[in-house]
């Protein structure tokens, strides 16, 4: 253990996934408070088609995924508040046509599948340098927002219509919370794999919402459910030589689980 710790790739790894359960669960909450979880298939294929282009360009599959994600996401929020259409409608949309721009996209330029599937699997413990700092950065930016807008976010979640009479922005809010979202799949998609998105985007909000005491308490335990998942995955995949993202979907179903039992007693 002592040795794998003292490897960089390895301290790299394990300061993504701590950083990743904190911020994370901060852009799942709207997630499931507000009803966008069809958002989140959207993004995840909208980060596959944009890394799809980037290697048939041979440009930064990064760059691609989060530039188109920021496109879809600024489309559906303009369309979702000016009630053109309801937001599930127009992500499965999105979510149709990107998965088969991405097919069209690799199979004329025929790109191996192998090559289009590690867009999804990221590992980090393959972090680079520069992508831990691009990272890092981002993380900043959510934390700072969240603690300057905390009161404005967590009435914009409890209920929009009531945060909208009390002063809120509602409008500038959606488009920021579905920008913040959409940049933080792509992102965490590249950098640590598309099944870490689901296990700390969603677990620990699900896991928390057994607790619904008030928003912040609420908030609080979202994130303390992301730091623990990152942070026990992170140990036990070191230890027993597993994916890191296997074992806290396993470690969290299975809490769920016994909260599940708990509260049906």
């Amino acid at each position: 253990m002592l040795e794998l710790l003292s490897l960089a790739p390895i301290q790299r790894g394990i300061i993504a996934l701590i950083i990743a359960g904190l911020v994370l669960p901060l852009c799942g909450m709207p997630l499931i408070e507000l009803n966008l979880l069809p958002m989140r298939f959207m993004l995840m294929h909208g980060a596959l088609f944009g890394g799809s282009l980037a290697v048939v360009l041979n440009q930064s599959p990064l760059l691609f995924m989060v530039g188109i994600n920021i496109i879809f996401v600024i489309i559906i929020s303009y369309v979702n508040i000016n009630k053109f259409m309801d937001l599930g409608r127009l992500s499965s949309f999105f979510m149709v046509a990107s998965l088969g721009g991405a097919a069209i996209v690799t199979q004329v330029k025929s790109v191996p599948g192998q090559t289009i599937l590690s867009l999804l699997w990221g590992s980090p413990y393959a972090l680079s340098r520069s992508d831990l700092i691009v990272f890092i950065i981002w993380a900043l930016i959510i934390i700072f927002m969240f603690v300057a807008f905390r009161n404005q976010f967590i009435a914009y979640l409890f209920d929009p219509i009531m945060a909208r009479s009390l002063g809120v922005n509602t409008k500038l809010f959606s488009y920021m919370i579905n920008l913040f979202i959409g940049i933080s799949v792509a992102l965490a998609m590249k950098l640590l794999g598309a099944l870490l998105v689901d296990v700390l985007l969603i677990l620990p909000v699900v896991l928390s919402s057994f607790w619904k005491r008030g928003q912040k308490f609420y908030t609080l335990l979202s994130i303390s459910f992301g730091l623990f998942l990152s942070l026990s995955g992170t140990v036990s995949s070191l230890v027993f030589d597993l994916p890191a993202s296997g074992l806290m979907a396993v470690l969290g179903s299975f809490i769920f689980l016994i909260l599940l039992i708990l509260k049906e007693e």
